[in-house]
């Protein structure tokens, strides 16, 4: 797929998945292990990602290029982006702007705007600045509705702009590229994984894009995930970035980020983050005002008089609320449970209740750890959000957990 600018403002990104590169040299791999690496932190080791993360941090308005890769599926995916990037204060609310050629297994035939084949589907940068998102549409969007019939979900030759909270099925089309760097260069706590790791170490120094680059391997969770990313002796920037999946001390999954060419001179500011609206195109704005606002949350019904049984508004169906409404419930149902007065018939049906509703928000969850274990995809592939670690425990405990804001 062939992208052109594509700009996304200052927000909380879409988790995407691993695309393919169509015809993009593919960025040099570092070696994978042969054998599972011994549980050691090399001081030495560790400070040099620490002065990396400090370095992404501390980033200030840059352009550079960035390729990726993945291996091992039975596919070789990936693509080539060039990125206008400007980072959040404290690593909260990004600015970018994408323009490359990426390819994804699945995504429609397109042209771009000169009407060239452009092999997949064409888009023209993201831009996620103040919540929102923009890209060019070259070509119909077509979409299947509820009744299976083809509707224009996108017309052709339009540049959109979205809220990021609409959530609407272009907008995870439009910034699919960004997953060339933004694993890197987006955390608010860059390698936070990697500096709590079993084994710190250096490897084999190495030079890229002509510039020598320590080589930091990171293994964690049990033997079974391992990084490895090559710093710049220059800027502490990495330079390419290696997240592999182990089997027995082998690679069985790997995935490759490089990234060169980094220009920090030029001023970048959020106007160049924007997409201009090119001849022949129309604009295609929607705003917060054009969504409906999503609906408060009602406090927790107040605990009834002494002696009577507490009562709570029914759900819809046990079992088929989303998880942010189980947890809200659970925490309904433990304040009402603080009430010394509830009637011991009360007090049982709550208790029987909260079992109910903690079993159906544990399956929930145990569902969705199922899926992504069977996936077998590094922890970056993951989508991002509440319980999408995968340290995050399954079985929910005795008092409702936080929901994460």
């Amino acid at each position: 797929m062939r992208l052109w600018p594509l700009t996304i403002a200052a927000g909380s990104l879409l988790s995407l998945p691993a695309l393919a590169l169509a015809q993009e040299a593919a960025p040099t791999a570092v070696a994978p292990t042969a054998a599972p690496v011994p549980s050691k932190v090399d001081q030495d080791a560790k400070a040099a990602l620490a002065a990396s993360a400090e370095a992404i941090k501390n980033l200030p308005p840059v352009t550079f290029t960035a390729k990726s890769q993945t291996s091992g599926s039975g596919l070789t995916l990936g693509g080539t982006i060039k990125v206008k990037l400007i980072r959040g204060k404290d690593g909260i609310g990004h600015s970018y702007q994408i323009d490359g050629t990426y390819a994804a297994p699945g995504l429609a035939h397109d042209t771009k705007p000169d009407g060239k084949d452009a092999g997949f589907t064409t888009i023209l940068g993201a831009n996620i600045q103040d919540q929102f998102v923009q890209w060019l549409q070259a070509t119909d969007d077509v979409r299947k509705d509820k009744d299976g019939k083809d509707v224009v979900l996108y017309k052709a030759k339009t540049l959109v702009e979205r809220p990021i909270r609409s959530a609407e099925p272009g907008i995870s089309k439009a910034t699919i590229a960004s997953e060339t760097f933004k694993e890197v260069f987006l955390p608010q706590s860059p390698f936070v994984q990697e500096l709590g790791a079993t084994s710190i170490v250096f490897d084999k120094p190495q030079t890229i894009d002509g510039e020598d680059c320590l080589v930091v391997r990171a293994t964690m969770n049990q033997g079974k995930i391992e990084r490895v990313i090559a710093i710049s002796a220059i800027d502490k920037l990495p330079r390419r970035y290696e997240q592999g999946v182990l089997d027995k001390g082998k690679r069985t999954l790997t995935r490759t980020y490089e990234f060169t060419g980094f220009n920090m001179d030029k001023p970048l500011t959020i106007e160049d983050i924007k997409i201009k609206l090119p001849a022949g195109y129309t604009l295609d704005r929607k705003t917060d005002a054009d969504y409906p606002q999503p609906a408060k949350p009602q406090p927790a019904a107040a605990a009834p008089p002494a002696g009577k049984p507490a009562t709570l508004p029914a759900l819809t169906g046990l079992g088929k609320e989303p998880e942010g409404v189980l947890l809200a419930r659970m925490k309904e149902i433990q304040t009402a449970l603080k009430d010394e007065n509830l009637t011991p018939e009360a007090r049982a049906k709550l208790d029987e209740e909260l079992a109910q509703t903690r079993a159906a928000y544990s399956k929930i969850i145990t569902g969705r750890k199922r899926a992504e274990a069977e996936k077998g995809q590094p922890q970056g592939d993951r989508p991002e959000g509440p319980l999408s670690n995968p340290e995050d425990p399954v079985d929910i405990p005795a008092e409702a957990p936080t929901e994460q804001k």
